[in-house]
């Protein structure tokens, strides 16, 4: 009983000398650590092929067209840069015409189950080109281009200030989610 009192008092004393000898050594890579630590996670970006929908210019059709962007971050962050490049509209030489105002702005997207929810402000309303042409374009250039982008959703609800609204711009129902459609996208050869 003496022996194992008095070892493990041995232990305690090598210990705290070891402690108090060893703990110049420690100091600098704990800080090191705490430096480390305290710095934001930014995961490396990818870059991704997307497909983005623009309309046709005699809007008759959307028109897929491929673009690459930088991937990083959670899905919803994923598809808020896909949506970014649409709002910025057509870059090529092909006469297309953009879907959305310029002045649109994402208020949020989020997912949930086999739905997106894309939340844009008012702009997208209000500064619609007019018709029931003008708002299918608008529509599915987004439903198309997120749902093309991101194979693991299958409808995309719309909000405006984030709430779904009767329509877009008087014509076409907002208030259900949207299936992506092949029926507007202009055919191969053509």
């Amino acid at each position: 009983m003496h022996t194992r009192l008095f070892l493990t008092v041995l232990f305690v004393v090598v210990a705290f000398i070891f402690g108090i000898v060893a703990s110049p050594y420690l100091e600098a890579p704990r800080h090191e650590l705490a430096e480390w630590a305290a710095r934001p996670f930014m995961p490396a970006a990818r870059s991704k092929s997307i497909t983005l929908y623009f309309s046709s210019s005699q809007e008759e059709f959307l028109v897929p067209t491929k673009r690459d962007i930088s991937a990083i971050g959670s899905i919803e962050n994923q598809m808020k840069a896909v949506m970014e490049e649409l709002i910025k509209g057509p870059d090529t030489e092909e006469e297309l015409t953009p879907t959305l105002s310029p002045s649109t702005t994402i208020r949020g997207i989020y997912t949930r189950q086999e739905t997106a929810y894309v939340d844009l402000t008012r702009a997208f309303a209000s500064e619609q080109p007019g018709g029931t042409t003008g708002e299918l374009m608008s529509i599915y250039s987004v439903v198309n281009t997120l749902l093309e982008n991101f194979p693991q959703y299958s409808q995309v609800q719309l909000l405006l200030e984030g709430k779904p609204e009767p329509t877009l711009a008087g014509h076409i129902d907002l208030r259900y989610p949207f299936f992506y459609t092949n029926s507007m996208v202009r055919p191969a050869d053509m």
